[in-house]
């Protein structure tokens, strides 16, 4: 992704356009896409951490650039959760987990925010105990779709 093809475009297509395809070998390029996922969405914006954590499946990004790319990241990234979720990137990059009950913590912060998908999968990348968190992912999700259908009756019944 060049800054040239930096243009308005929705989440979903942010996240295709950056899935498993990161620009971690160009540094206007990543720094573009970081700046647009940031732009779109904190979901994209996570999504954009996700992805730079870890090296793609084409190219190897080695570890400084990859902390470099956090560090940008990290900078431009106004949220709540990018601190800790920063930390975990870095974790990741190095190749170290978080012991379950630091990551099962870490992920009820993250619930707090409705819809952070991504935000979950960085987590969940650096989690030491997969099963216990894939549970707590699996209600978590299943708990941010009841609450957006609450919303959408709640939307009708105002309206209707």
């Amino acid at each position: 992704m060049t800054p040239s093809q930096c243009k308005p475009m929705s989440e979903a297509e942010y996240l295709v356009s950056i899935d498993c395809c990161f620009p971690c070998h160009d540094e206007a390029a990543w720094r573009a896409a970081i700046d647009l996922g940031i732009g779109i969405s904190p979901n994209a914006g996570f999504a954009a951490l996700d992805e730079l954590s870890r090296p793609p499946r084409s190219a190897a990004a080695p570890e400084p650039r990859q902390k470099r790319m956090l560090a940008y990241w990290r900078a431009r990234m106004k949220h709540p959760l990018t601190r800790v979720l920063a930390r975990c990137a870095a974790l990741r990059i190095e190749g170290k987990l978080l012991k379950p009950r630091e990551a099962t913590g870490i992920m009820k912060l993250v619930a707090e925010y409705d819809g952070l998908h991504a935000a979950l999968a960085v987590v969940l990348s650096v989690a030491d105990s997969a099963s216990l968190i894939d549970i707590m992912v699996d209600d978590l999700i299943i708990r941010w779709r009841e609450d957006q259908e609450d919303q959408a009756a709640d939307d009708w019944a105002r309206y209707s």
